[in-house]
């Protein structure tokens, strides 16, 4: 896989993520971190995170892993965002934004967007 990533954090990035990375990032990259936040839609249909010490069948899955790279000796934070419906909905306009800390910035590129979806068979 890629180099510093824990193997339980492999198992929960999901396959087609890890397949993303492993074609994306050099053998410059290094694990970072990775963190996961289920929410669950209320009776409003609004996202919200379950409380502490809730368990609940999480509809929203949301998790990052990052990456610290270089280039030309300037530090860079790659950042990979996931969201994964775990009920079944219709895609329409369903959005996903990130906001940086100050003075962190985007460096321009590529955009990209992959769109796994996966049936109740798991095909």
């Amino acid at each position: 896989m890629l180099r510093g990533v824990p193997q339980d954090v492999v198992y929960q990035i999901p396959e087609g993520q890890r397949e993303y990375l492993f074609e994306m990032l050099d053998d410059s990259a290094t694990f970072a971190s990775y963190n996961r936040q289920n929410f669950t839609q209320n009776n409003d249909g609004n996202l919200v995170a379950p409380r502490y010490g809730m368990t609940s069948d999480a509809d929203l899955t949301i998790s990052v892993v990052a990456f610290d790279l270089a280039d030309n000796g300037n530090p860079i934070a790659a950042i990979f965002p996931t969201f994964i419906w775990n009920t079944e909905v219709k895609i329409d306009n369903d959005a996903f934004a990130m906001a940086l800390y100050p003075n962190w910035e985007v460096v321009p590129g590529e955009n990209n967007l992959r769109i796994w979806i996966r049936n109740m068979y798991g095909d």
